[in-house]
Parts: structure tokens; sequence; C-alpha cells
């Protein structure tokens, strides 16, 4: 099982991934989200915060991801829970293949969408419940690649505020950015690689 560290008793807890998520699963999620996002927005707005500072996925709204890719093959909802709340959501697409020369064309995971809960972001806010929501959504694909063979292979395309954390953070590989995907750079995973 995935592990969480909990910031309030300074521990290691264990989170369950929970894959093929519903529609009505993430619609609730997303609701549960968004309004808990919003009441920090305000305050934060209120308290002077320079629109650019906030989190870069602010307009993502869950359920309209979940209408439009459920039903179609290859896309899968996946879920990273504790104590009965969604910590963290991640859409994977398992139709795209490498890029790195040594991996072209061979298939891989790709991280679609990626978003820790509001109350885990620190663009959002000072004490946020849970640190790593992130590296292990990410460690869930990979192990998801392993389990279909890829290899631990997986891609992504990053957010700005998020690239320093997939090259630094994750080490993840760094092909520039991609004028065929919003001028987006483009990450990926070397098979048997290192996110955890």
């Amino acid at each position: 099982m995935p592990r969480l560290f909990q910031l309030s008793t300074n521990a290691y807890v264990e989170a369950a991934v929970v894959p093929n998520l519903s529609g009505e699963a993430i619609q609730a999620t997303d609701k549960e989200w968004l309004d808990f996002q919003n009441r920090l927005v305000r305050q934060l707005r209120r308290a002077g915060r320079s629109p650019d500072t906030l989190p870069e996925h602010l307009h993502w709204h869950w359920t309209n991801k979940a209408r439009y890719y459920q039903g179609r093959g290859g896309f899968e909802f996946v879920g990273l829970e504790y104590d009965g709340r969604t910590q963290g959501l991640i859409l994977l697409d398992y139709t795209r293949t490498g890029r790195l020369p040594q991996q072209m064309s061979q298939p891989l995971v790709y991280v679609d969408y990626l978003a820790a809960a509001p109350w885990n972001q620190r663009s959002l806010t000072d004490t946020p419940e849970f640190k790593g929501v992130g590296r292990v959504l990410v460690g869930v694909a990979q192990k998801i690649s392993l389990e279909q063979g890829h290899q631990g292979r997986v891609g992504l395309h990053s957010l700005p505020q998020s690239e320093g954390f997939y090259r630094d953070v994750l080490r993840m590989i760094d092909l520039g950015p991609d004028s065929q995907y919003h001028g987006l750079r483009y990450f990926e995973l070397e098979a048997e690689g290192t996110a955890k």
C-alpha cells in the first residue's frame, strides 16, 4: 500500500489506491474539492494574494473530465484515499507510446491529469494535511506500467508550476516544450525508473 506523510502527526499513513473510479465517485470528490478550494481561494484573494501564484489547474472540473473520458477505451480514473476522503486523483491514458530514443514507440502509461486535494496543496494552504500525494500518484502510474509489462515507463505533460517537481524531485527526463500540446513540457520516466 502507498504511504502518505501526515503533517499533523509527523508520521506516514497507509493510503488506498482506488482503481476505475465511477462517475458518481468522481462527482462527489469534485464537489468536495471545489467547495474547499473556492473557500481557500476567496480567503487568499481577500488577503491580497496575486492570482498568478495560485495553482494553474484551478479551472479543472473532474466531473467534466469523467463525462468526457469515461466509456472511452484506454482511460482510467484512479483515486488515492485515506480515512474515507480522496487525497488525490489521476487520469491515466493507456494508448500512448514513449518518446525517449531508447523507448521510442514502446507502450507506456501516460498521466493525462494529476491533482492533490486542495487541502494538500501548499500553494493554497500553509497547513496541508498530507505531503507526497503527487509522488505517490506517479508511483501508482509506474506500478501499473510494470503490471502491464511496460517496464515502468510513464509519460506526461507538465503545467509550468510543476516542471521542477517532475524534473528535480521525480527525476523524469525533460524532453522540452511540445508544440503539439499547448507548448507544455513533456517528461518521461525511463523503463525501471525511480519514481516512488
